[in-house]
């Protein structure tokens, strides 16, 4: 949403609502940013399974939180100069979307919501997931406008909450390589970047295996990641692993320049069906513009999977065989080439940021000047 909300033609204020103050708010240059808590935060037990019941303390705090954006929606509060919304936005994250929908009702402004996760999953196990799950048909229906992250994410929400217009509006790149990068012979540095997330544990322990069958047959394998201190304690089985710091996207760009692979993967299993099934992730977009192959990892039942897949723009292992990831990896130069190539193609076609932030703003734009208007 940051790079969406950058360069904005139209006055922005993002509002986090979440209990706990994020060390990220205020620290993004053009894009004005306060912190508004839904509730009270109860320090340490945020971070602990507590969290799931503590839904609870959200619902009974919607009211407060209600008035206290549209407030905020009137001009009350926040950064100068203060001047009255035109428009509301939403991510259903939590249940700070009902509260948004609630506002727009009571100031008659449109409101637009972006669904960038499954909410049936991201809301699993809490409290208030049955009610914030009605509240997300009500907004799906009385949206301006709804975004998504994938076309499959648009459909899903149209067969559960009814039919209604969306547009896919996903991350965007500034910058894209103007080739592929050349392959080194007889070296295979696999590069990870993000978070190492514990469903991910799977897909490591298979792809360092296949890492060390490559490596007993002669090939220099190893693996990269930009992700702090690689975790899960797992056994390398002789692969070296170099684990790098979180660094700024500067970073990520010159990691590009010396790898051979990137590594996109997707936990396999029933538990993280719903995550992976609509996943878009600022990782492979970062990947398709970077001229580096990419590896996909990851089920067959996945919006990613199926993107690159129709693309061929990605080496696709879509199960947790190591001897078959290993024969994937073990590609020749003129097959890394192929999907490298229709990897930049597909970043130019799909993902550049000038144009997601122009389908995502004009909707918005145009409601704004239609509301200026009316109170003209």
């Amino acid at each position: 949403m940051r790079s969406l909300l950058s360069d904005a033609p139209a006055p922005v204020l993002a509002v986090s609502t979440s209990p706990k103050r994020s060390t990220q708010i205020g620290g993004h240059g053009d894009v004005a940013e306060i912190h508004l808590p839904a509730r009270r935060s109860l320090g340490r037990l945020e971070g602990t399974r507590a969290v799931r019941v503590l839904g609870l303390l959200d619902l009974v705090s919607l009211g407060y939180n209600t008035h206290r954006l549209a407030r905020l929606a009137r001009g009350g509060i926040g950064p100068a100069p203060q001047v009255p919304a035109t428009c509301l936005h939403a991510v259903p994250h939590s249940l700070d979307f009902a509260a948004v929908q609630r506002v727009a009702a009571r100031l008659r402004l449109p409101m637009f919501l972006s669904v960038h996760d499954d909410p049936g999953y991201v809301l699993r196990g809490r409290a208030e997931r049955l009610y914030a799950l009605r509240r997300l048909g009500e907004a799906w229906r009385s949206a301006h406008q709804s975004f998504v992250i994938c076309e499959e994410m648009g459909l899903e929400m149209c067969r559960r909450y009814g039919e209604r217009p969306y547009l896919v509006v996903t991350d965007g790149l500034e910058t894209i390589a103007p080739s592929p990068r050349p392959r080194i012979a007889g070296r295979l540095s696999v590069y990870f970047m993000g978070a190492a997330n514990i469903p991910y544990a799977e897909n490591f322990q298979c792809l360092l295996k296949a890492l060390a069958r490559l490596r007993a047959e002669g090939i220099d394998a190893k693996l990269i990641t930009r992700a702090g201190r690689f975790p899960y304690g797992l056994a390398c089985m002789g692969v070296p692993i170099e684990s790098r710091p979180w660094g700024p996207q500067a970073d990520v760009l010159r990691d590009f320049d010396d790898v051979d692979v990137v590594y996109l993967p997707l936990p396999f299993g029933p538990d993280h069906a719903e995550l992976v099934r609509f996943s878009m992730s600022t990782k492979m977009v970062t990947y398709l513009g970077s001229g580096v192959p990419v590896l996909f990892h990851g089920p067959k039942a996945s919006a990613a999977g199926n993107l690159l897949r129709q693309a061929d723009a990605a080496l696709v292992a879509d199960s947790l065989d190591v001897r078959t990831v290993a024969e994937i990896l073990a590609f020749g130069a003129d097959r890394g080439s192929v999907v490298a190539e229709n990897a930049l193609r597909l970043a130019r076609q799909r993902f550049l940021l000038s144009d997601v932030r122009a389908r995502f703003w004009q909707p918005i734009l145009d409601a704004s000047e239609r509301a200026d208007a009316a109170h003209d």
